[in-house]
């Protein structure tokens, strides 16, 4: 079972950096989500 818990953590993080470096690569998309981070 942590196996799972691990590939959740996991996919929460990957999926978070790429939220993150997405809005850092366009400023501007921050304007049309109201939750910047």
């Amino acid at each position: 079972m942590k196996r799972v818990l691990i590939l959740l953590v996991a996919g929460a993080l990957v999926s978070g950096i790429a939220a993150y470096s997405a809005s850092v690569a366009r400023p501007a998309a921050q304007q049309g989500t109201p939750s910047g981070r």
